[in-house]
């Protein structure tokens, strides 16, 4: 019982634009990404994550007599031996499994499959996912599938300390196929110019650009 009580609770974090492989003492790993902050307490009789904000996928070591779960805002998530990423943001939380399976506030939930929470709305049904393009941050890059503009550059602005605006909102509504480099933002900005109609202004102000349509 001293023991319990007294385990420590260490806490680990990155920067914008920064990624981090955190090992933990019962062998399962914790990627971060992005501007992440998470709390650990690993203690004999359990394994607690607190998310307080950011992304991360948990790489778990499954014990049976020892519970391995993660606090992301409202929602608990518990491991059943697997491979599962979460993402919190402003109270809203994703969390996808891209191996094994989860029980989310005590609903199972397997690989291949996603659910979503925002507060005062709840959880929402299993969706399907493309689990190449979610760990696709682990290793750099990001990956979109026609994704309208909006995604995209609210996508880059969790990676660098930039702003982005439309000229025309319907500027936003268009989309985007490709793989980028997360750290590669001007290359990312020459190809929007290059495979859409749009022109991209960087404004005075430093770190903020304009989307524009491109003149003929």
């Amino acid at each position: 019982g001293w023991m319990e009580y007294n385990a420590e609770t260490v806490t680990y974090m990155t920067q914008t634009g920064e990624r981090r492989t955190v090992a933990l003492s019962d062998g399962s790993s914790i990627d971060l990404n992005t501007a992440t902050r998470l709390q650990v307490r690993i203690s004999p009789l359990q394994r607690k994550i607190m998310l307080q904000a950011g992304e991360a996928i948990f790489d778990v070591y499954h014990e049976w007599l020892r519970s391995f779960s993660v606090q992301a805002g409202d929602l608990m998530v518990h491991d059943i031996g697997t491979r599962f990423n979460v993402r919190l943001h402003n109270d809203a939380v994703s969390v996808a499994v891209l191996q094994g399976a989860v029980e989310i506030n005590g609903e199972r939930m397997n690989e291949g499959y996603q659910r979503n929470y925002q507060p005062g709305a709840g959880l929402s049904h299993m969706q399907p996912i493309d689990i190449e393009k979610i760990e696709s941050w682990k290793h750099g890059r990001l990956i979109f599938r026609q994704s309208p503009l909006r995604e995209v550059v609210t996508e880059l602005e969790r990676y660098h300390s930039v702003r982005f605006f439309f000229a025309d909102p319907s500027i936003a509504n268009e989309t985007l196929s490709g793989m980028f480099d997360t750290d590669d933002l001007d290359l990312f900005l020459a190809s929007v110019e290059k495979i859409l109609p749009v022109k991209v202004q960087h404004l005075p102000e430093e770190q903020m650009f304009l989307l524009d349509w491109a003149r003929k």
